[in-house]
């Protein structure tokens, strides 16, 4: 066998595949060089043949390591048969105890020798135990016992058929909503970023137009120690909140904080707080300075309170049951802060004083005790998030919303943040996520955020996932998942490296499997989003198990290029006009985003800027023709010239569109409602744009009376208006 071959079943034994097909259907085999360097990134030694022999002689005999695996995720309905390693000449009984996840138990047995060998090495041998069980869905544990000396316990995890699905939308119904950027939006009370208090206001608003849900951006965890790191898909952690969303008006220590009031209702703090609420664009360091200073006193209120009080019994009962995942964040947080007052890069971990570089070292056992109250300002500000994420959906519910918040979960996070210092043995530090060349992005793209390693998530019974899926669905009544081919496959750039990427699989059936399990016990309704270059197999477990996929106006196309028909978006989907990532209708129409790029200078020449200028011009005439098509071109309007600018009647048109859809679910973009041109963010910019700076160009309590909100939710709603 040659090095090459050796190497690339060394890859392949790590989940690596060896080839890809982009977009325009080329295949691109996969380099040894960008094997080695993601082996290396995974920990597995192949620096020369001789290591990588030694690799993959382990990887084959890694099976065979242990009695029994330590996960066992199974369809309901499905036999539970796993395999079992003995000796070669074992013929022992091995005795078994099921206990489900409500304590009931049931005992068993089976002679070695009575089951069917799969497999062997050395004086190993695998063999195949099919238990006599069906149970529930749910987690449950099964403890094995062979010759009273060999013991394992195996979780077997039973994973419903189907995720959850409100039945308001069983046969032919569906729900309109609205999405929005929580940051952007605007009101009288706010500190110059949209808020919790605004999002609970808003969804009030919404729920009157008729919506059904109101989606917002990730609200995960950033960093409160660099308020310039604002990106919502580049998270510190995704398993907390950002504690710039804590609607400072409404926290209840504000009444007892002599302080706080005075600083949040003197004269020095209404004007900052005036300039924060006029700006154009967020000022994140100037909101987050304001808010720490309302924050600290608050904090300093709460801490006077007798422990017997029912905030303080509260607070602790949060804490208790978040348990070491927000102890970790906490702890994060107040040495990031700590470590920052040194010098800016000081919030990196990974440049820590090595005795803080991992959670569970007595050097951050002791920081913790000799600032606990830092400690516990952190875990105080995620319970003040929790509380006021919690009540925001209330509201929605309690205004007649069928599922409220439609919350957002990213792919990923930044190396140096909380989750990846808290999870190092989850998350592969070596290797960034990001997808392959297409036609937006022709040489790739590098996300920057770090993958969980698929070896690692078995190894640790998929909690790190279970968690994140828990933490996200808890005050959701939709969650979007970003990149959701990230289930079966996610594309790895080797770090700090010029080598181009590949894919690396995940086990797609037992992660897809856990979302239905998690969706049906949160009753949380799930889309994944699938935009890009998709296995059929994705989609097919997808559907399989009742997750919903997303459908733009602007990328369906018939075999000829034309505009698909609404008839023919499919059911099992939310159906929208663009994204945060795409311009909005009117900067579509406008041309906008390409005049971005023009303006900084991402065209390499002249003719493809007025190529695609031209692509616009036909795009504008199908949609068009499109909408004659279904009867909703309005009056006066000639597909073959579409007018320079866009008109009320053509966005109510367009909506109308999407509602003639049978998709489960229709979304307004709210930029569309108030006519925003510019939209929230430009792929492949970081300072260039405004990304996730811009602020909706109306108030919450100007909302309340724009018929344009009512008229657009309306229209994509079933059936549309005529």
């Amino acid at each position: 066998m040659t090095s090459h071959q050796s190497l690339d079943l060394l890859a392949q034994a790590h989940h690596i595949e060896r080839d890809y097909v982009d977009i325009w259907g080329n295949r691109h085999l996969i380099s040894d060089d960008t094997k080695r360097a993601l082996l290396g990134a995974m920990g597995v030694p192949c620096e020369d043949d001789s290591a990588i022999k030694a690799s993959l002689r382990k990887a084959r005999q890694r099976p065979f390591e242990r009695f029994a695996p330590v996960v066992l995720v199974i369809a309901e309905g499905k036999p539970i048969i796993f395999p079992v390693t003995v000796d070669a000449d074992q013929s022992d009984r091995l005795i078994w105890t099921f206990t489900s996840e409500h304590g009931e138990t049931i005992e068993g047995e089976a002679v070695i020798a009575d089951l069917a060998v799969t497999g062997a090495v050395g004086a190993k041998t695998q063999r195949s135990l099919d238990l006599p069980l069906r149970s529930l869905p749910g987690y449950h544990k099964l403890a094995l016992v062979l010759d009273d000396k060999d013991a394992a316990e195996i979780e077997i995890i039973v994973t419903p058929n189907r995720a959850f699905l409100p039945k308001c939308l069983e046969q032919e119904a569906s729900l309109a909503g609205l999405t929005a950027p929580l940051y952007g939006l605007r009101s009288s009370r706010n500190a110059g970023i949209g808020d919790f208090g605004d999002l609970a206001d808003f969804a009030k608003v919404v729920a009157s137009s008729g919506a059904d849900f109101i989606g917002v951006n990730p609200v995960h965890a950033l960093f409160p120690s660099q308020p310039g790191r604002i990106s919502p898909y580049a998270p510190s952690s995704r398993l907390f909140l950002n504690g710039l969303h804590i609607a400072l008006d409404r926290t209840p220590e504000l009444e007892t904080s002599a302080k706080a009031k005075t600083f949040f209702e003197g004269a020095d703090g209404r004007a900052r707080l005036a300039t924060l609420r006029s700006s154009e664009l967020i000022d994140y360091s100037a909101v987050a300075t304001f808010k720490r200073e309302v924050l600290e006193p608050l904090f300093e209120a709460f801490l006077s309170l007798p422990p017997s009080s029912s905030r303080r019994s509260a607070f602790e009962s949060f804490r208790a049951a978040a348990g070491d995942p927000l102890e970790r964040h906490a702890r994060f947080e107040a040495i990031a802060e700590a470590m920052s007052m040194s010098a800016p890069s000081g919030t990196d971990w990974r440049v820590w004083p090595s005795g803080y570089r991992t959670p569970t070292s007595a050097d951050v056992q002791a920081f913790a005790t000799t600032h606990a109250d830092r400690v516990t300002f952190y875990a105080y500000l995620q319970w003040l998030a929790n509380e006021q994420l919690d009540g925001a959906q209330r509201s929605a519910v309690d205004s007649g919303m069928a599922l409220g918040l439609y919350l957002d979960l990213a792919v990923g996070v930044a190396p140096d943040g909380a989750e990846a210092w808290s999870l190092q043995d989850a998350l592969v530090s070596g290797a960034r996520l990001g997808a392959p060349p297409d036609d937006f992005n022709p040489h790739g793209q590098n996300w920057g955020l770090l993958p969980f390693s698929p070896t690692a998530l078995r190894e640790q019974r998929y909690r790190p996932f279970i968690d994140l899926l828990r933490c996200n669905m808890r005050s959701a009544g939709a969650l979007r998942i970003d990149h959701v081919l990230g289930l079966a496959r996610s594309f790895w750039w080797p770090e700090e490296s010029s080598l181009s990427g590949a894919y690396i699989r995940y086990p797609l059936q037992d992660l897809v499997g856990l979302v239905a399990l998690e969706s049906l016990r949160h009753r949380c309704l799930v889309v994944g989003e699938d935009l890009g270059t998709v296995p059929q197999t994705l989609r097919t477990a997808l559907d399989d198990h009742g997750l919903l996929g997303c459908r733009l106006l602007y990328f369906e196309r018939d075999e000829d290029g034309g505009c698909r028909p609404p008839k023919d978006y499919p059911r099992s989907s939310i159906a929208s006009i663009g994204t945060h990532d795409l311009p909005t209708l009117r900067g579509f129409w406008d041309g906008r985003d390409i005049a971005w790029r023009e303006q900084l200078g991402f065209y390499a020449d002249v003719e493809k800027m007025l190529s695609d200028r031209q692509d616009r011009e036909d795009v504008k005439m199908k949609l068009l023709r499109c909408l004659e098509a279904e009867g909703l071109l309005p009056q006066g309007v000639d597909p073959n010239e579409p007018p320079m600018a866009l008109t009320e009647p053509l966005v109510l048109a367009f909506h109308n569109f999407l509602g003639l859809t049978p998709a489960l679910l229709k979304a307004v973009q709210l930029e569309d409602a108030v006519g925003a041109q510019e939209q929230a963010n430009l792929p492949g910019t970081v300072d260039e744009y405004p990304n996730w700076r811009r602020r909706i160009n109306a108030s919450i309590e100007d909302l309340r009376s724009d018929e344009r909100l009512v008229h657009l939710i309306r229209a994509v709603a079933k059936p549309p208006l005529p």
